[in-house]
């Protein structure tokens, strides 16, 4: 018998030891998932200056400054680890060797003079390969277009192309085609808008949303005058709760919050809040609440901003309150229009021939909606114009039992007065929605805004208050509510259409005539009043308000000077453009504001616009070849930069809705907000085949702003998204596979 081993003997343990690493997992894998028994620590290597003598290294090895564990690799722009296994795995990467043949290097090894000296066509052909690159990211963003098609982009043009050497070099994937929008396009344009605000006054206009991934975010615009035109510019998309960060989603979206990310955005670029002159949001309570809010923290910070609040929400808002006082069957009855149609292809089918009949244009019945600013004419015009098709159908529906709905249609439409109603809205709401289409331009239309929104309130006064009170009596002074300025029910304006209606069956011959015209001319004069009030509180009437001082920059105004002799009030009111205080500066733009009208200007200057008419002012030389009217129009320029709405944002939004869908719900803020810069990049240019590509970009193709940046698992933050995965779906994985998985029968 053989005796056992004595399992102290140092040769039995060296065999076990041999035997554990020659049939058990190695002991590389066990140290990655901690199962390892002998503990190894990894110690770092340090650079060594004779790898620079080594043949294998010295032409593209290089120390990195102020990193004395790492090493630079010259040809591929790249750091690793300083350790010489790490070396050899890198002098022999597919990357590395391709980079090599690029530079006409000779088995992969070349002397720095030679690195230094390349060949000029080698280097145009590099430039020309990155443009392309650049140009095609530029693509996928002004077409919204998703980032993974690039892949199969590039592969096609190597294939159609193939005698082309800049077609054949491109190299771009899904995480490169990323990181070059999000880290070239992306911030290359925002460094450049951030120079222009440094050296121009800046208005500022925000709002925050929740998209579908359910993030919320602030979308922050800038307003400025660049010397030729007026611009306004999306600025930056700022997440405002991060999930790694509890105290912010414990706090919520508070005014100090977004104050805070507000001035941040624009301290992390290095832009001075000294040009910052004017701010714009929508009028809820966290933006412009008397106390607390964005507006009075900015107001407290930077003392003379003007803060406006978006006059598009005030006056959408201003017509929600007043259609309120109508009956609501009013509401519903366009409401259940809709949702009879919207899902029913047999029954759009059906009316159409009803549409056909009577002879009406073949026009679809459209929703009303609370948010989309335009859409309540838009819907009260459609009934009207489909008035007639629409009450033979339902009468037709009616006799069918399943279709309770249209029963309920059809006893709306049956009432005489429901139609006069809607003849009404067709009179009152462009009060209302014209001017809230105006205000959503870019334009500067800071001179105009007081002048027409006196001009629409005084109009709807008069259709219920004594002319003579009104046209005497400042604005600001007149009360809707005073009943004793009111004029008799019977002579209240309604329009037209609904004075014809009520001379004409069915309502002149219906039994309670009276009364049923009563009821309507109270609810009619009601829906006045509440509009006026409305607008009442929401806007400043007063002749000495910031919007009425300004309107002495139009050119017609500017010419005349009737209403303003002098500057100094509108230098008061915008004491962030010109100081008050500066009597010297205030005395030139005065006497350059004296000398206008006395010169003389080529014919038409009055009906210019104003921006134009300014620009000229600005522009205007003497016999002498002075600018004599520079610092007057440049003041004036600053002026009409202010803003007077937040439709900007609001557009942005609308951008981001058609981005980040459904199927792309997991993009991340960051990468969203590279997007629509580098849309906006490229359609400045006038698209992505004509913006011009700058040295910043191409010096921004390196492999630090092109690799992505990984962290280790237990570093990686856990999100939403890891949370509920079942409903997050990425985009580049649906659209590819599902998208065209269609049967046809």
């Amino acid at each position: 018998m053989e005796s056992e081993s004595d399992p102290d003997d140092p040769e039995v343990q060296e065999n076990e030891t041999r035997k554990r690493k020659k049939c058990g997992t190695p002991e590389k894998k066990k140290r990655m998932r901690g199962d390892s028994a002998s503990k190894q620590e990894h110690r770092d290597q340090r650079y060594r200056k004779e790898w620079e003598a080594d043949s294998r290294f010295r032409s593209w090895i290089a120390p990195v400054r102020g990193k004395a564990t790492r090493a630079l690799c010259k040809l591929c722009d790249k750091e690793i680890n300083a350790e010489i296994s790490v070396l050899k795995r890198h002098a022999e990467s597919v990357s590395h060797v391709k980079q090599n043949k690029a530079i006409g290097a000779e088995s992969g090894q070349r002397t720095l003079f030679q690195c230094a000296a390349r060949d000029p066509a080698a280097v145009k052909l590099e430039t020309q390969i990155k443009e392309a690159e650049i140009r095609k990211c530029a693509f996928l963003a002004e077409n919204n277009i998703a980032i993974r098609a690039v892949e199969p982009m590039v592969a096609t043009d190597k294939r159609c192309y193939p005698d082309s050497n800049i077609a054949q070099g491109i190299r771009l994937g899904r995480t490169k085609a990323t990181k070059v929008i999000v880290n070239v396009i992306g911030k290359s344009h925002q460094a450049d808008l951030a120079d222009k605000l440094q050296h121009n006054k800046f208005s500022v206009i925000i709002d925050e949303s929740t998209d579908i991934g359910t993030i919320k975010s602030m979308a922050v615009c800038v307003r400025f005058h660049n010397g030729k035109k007026f611009c306004t510019k999306f600025w930056k998309l700022v997440q405002v709760f991060s999930s790694t960060d509890a105290d912010a989603a414990n706090e919520g979206a508070t005014a100090r919050r977004l104050f805070g990310l507000l001035v941040q955005s624009f301290n992390e670029e290095n832009v001075p809040m000294d040009n910052f002159v004017g701010f714009a949001s929508d009028g809820c309570n966290t933006m412009f609440g008397t106390n607390n809010s964005v507006a009075s923290r900015l107001q407290e910070s930077y003392k003379g901003v003007i803060v406006n609040k978006c006059l598009c929400h005030s006056l959408h808002l201003c017509a929600s309150e007043a259609c309120k006082e109508l009956p609501r069957c009013i509401e519903d009855l366009a409401r259940n229009i809709y949702g009879i149609f919207k899902n029913s292809s047999k029954r759009q089918a059906e009316y159409a021939e009803f549409q056909e009949f009577y002879h009406t244009d073949p026009h679809k019945i459209l929703r009303p909606s609370q948010t989309r600013w335009l859409s309540l004419q838009s819907v009260v015009n459609r009934i009207l114009e489909q008035w007639d098709p629409l009450k033979a159908y339902f009468q037709l529906k009616a006799l069918d039992a399943r279709v309770i709905a249209a029963t309920n249609v059809l006893n709306y439409m049956n009432d005489p007065t429901t139609k006069q109603y809607y003849h009404f809205l067709q009179w009152a709401l462009p009060r209302f929605v014209d001017l809230n289409e105006l205000f959503q331009s870019d334009r500067p239309l800071i001179t105009i805004v007081h002048k027409k929104m006196c001009a629409a309130y005084k109009d709807l006064l008069l259709a219920f208050m004594d002319r003579a009170h009104v046209e005497r009596t400042p604005l600001d002074q007149i009360n809707p509510l005073d009943t004793s300025k009111h004029i008799p029910m019977s002579n209240i304006y309604l329009g037209v259409k609904v004075l014809k209606g009520f001379s004409e069956p069915p309502i002149s011959n219906h039994p309670d005539k009276v009364n049923m015209e009563k009821c309507f001319r109270d609810r009619c004069k009601a829906f006045l009043v509440k509009g006026c009030t409305e607008m009442r509180q929401r806007f400043d009437f007063n002749s000495n308000s910031p919007f009425a001082r300004m309107a002495c920059l139009s050119p017609a105004e500017a010419m005349s000077r009737t209403k303003e002799p002098t500057l100094l009030h509108l230098i008061e009111t915008v004491p962030r453009i010109c100081d008050p205080n500066d009597l010297d500066r205030v005395q030139q733009l005065d006497d350059q504001w004296q000398l206008l009208d006395k010169r003389e200007f080529a014919d038409g200057m009055k009906e210019m616009e104003v921006d134009d008419f300014w620009i000229t002012v600005r522009d205007y030389t003497d016999l002498d070849g002075k600018q004599i009217f520079k610092e007057l129009g440049t003041f004036a320029l600053h002026v009409l930069s202010l803003p007077h709405s937040n439709a900007a944002c609001e557009r942005c939004f609308s951008k981001i809705n058609l981005i980040k869908t459904k199927i792309r719900n997991r993009m991340m803020t960051e990468t969203l907000n590279g997007l629509l810069l580098a849309s906006q990049c490229a359609k400045d240019g006038g698209g992505s085949d004509k913006f011009v590509v700058t040295q910043a970009m191409l010096a921004a193709m390196t492999a630090e702003n092109l690799k992505p940046k990984k962290k280790p698992p237990a570093e990686r933050p856990r999100g939403i998204a890891d949370l509920d995965v079942v409903e997050e779906v990425d985009v580049d994985e649906v659209l590819m596979e599902e998208e065209f998985d269609v049967t046809f029968g």
